[in-house]
């Protein structure tokens, strides 16, 4: 039977508080990093200290306004779980002001199309911030190159990305807990790595220069593992789950090629536009 994600209230809302749930230790990472680390180092003052935080409550505070409108409990469900990741997937010097404006804007647009807001935002804020010579997912100190990062730096989040993303350790612990639950779409992080790995060490081979931030790139592994599965926005078909997961690793080292710590939004944001065709053209 091609159809194995039955798109029912109980599985939507299952995954759900088990992804936000996990989604805690990055909350509390970026106030860490981009918060306590910052005002620490005489970098920002106590009222930027909480930046991070004010993040999170106006995604909180938007998708209240988002609950006042859309009464059915399975959208209002992927549309918290969407306005958590941004707050986790921006990137550290997003000015608030914008901020506010783009995630009422995009929580509108939700209203009326089911679309995954989430990396659209992602691609609309970063065209913004590169119209305004501002576009970086360093934070203040990041933007300084004072460090040279090990692996191990990466994986405990030394390393640029959105401004609670860059935890890499607890993305892949994510993953394996997310693995034990049958509603999450599984493979589908498991082709996008397998694909975009397999090109990036052809690539390589190719190249005499080897850049890490490639293969241990924070916004890649988070994506991958949090956004690219949501199921409101990835094919409902087995197989539909597998092309999927194909063309996240190809579309991903495409564009990477062109802006790596872009790329995976691109991909997701293209991808969940062409679900509903995989399914159709999987279920005819």
């Amino acid at each position: 039977m091609n159809r194995i994600y039955t798109h029912n209230k109980n599985n939507y809302n299952t995954l759900v508080n088990i992804m936000i749930t996990l989604l805690i230790p990055f909350f509390i990472f970026s106030f860490y990093k981009n918060g306590f680390i910052l005002y620490k180092s005489n970098i920002i003052n106590k009222v930027m200290l909480f930046k991070p935080l004010y993040f999170i409550l106006l995604s909180l505070v938007v998708n209240q306004l988002y609950r006042l409108i859309v009464k059915d409990n399975v959208n209002r469900s992927y549309n918290l779980l969407c306005n958590l990741l941004i707050s986790i997937m921006v990137m550290p010097q997003t000015n608030i002001i914008v901020y506010i404006i783009l995630l009422v804007i995009f929580n509108l647009i939700h209203i009326l199309l089911k679309i995954n807001i989430a990396s659209l935002f992602i691609l609309i804020l970063s065209l913004c911030m590169y119209l305004t010579q501002n576009y970086t997912f360093n934070n203040l100190i990041e933007a300084m190159a004072i460090y040279r990062y090990s692996f191990i730096d990466y994986l405990i989040g030394k390393s640029s990305g959105g401004i609670g993303a860059s935890f890499i350790l607890w993305s892949i612990i994510s993953y394996a807990i997310l693995f034990i639950f049958k509603e999450y779409k599984k493979q589908i992080p498991l082709l996008g790595f397998a694909l975009y790995y397999i090109l990036l060490i052809a690539l390589t081979f190719t190249k005499s220069n080897f850049d890490i931030n490639y293969f241990v790139n924070a916004n890649i592994i988070f994506t991958f593992i949090f956004l690219a599965p949501i199921s409101l926005y990835s094919p409902y078909t087995r197989g539909g789950c597998y092309i999927y997961g194909v063309l996240l690793g190809i579309f991903t080292f495409l564009f990477s090629l062109i802006d790596v710590n872009i790329a995976p939004f691109i991909a997701i944001s293209i991808l969940s536009l062409i679900s509903p065709l995989i399914d159709k053209l999987l279920t005819k």
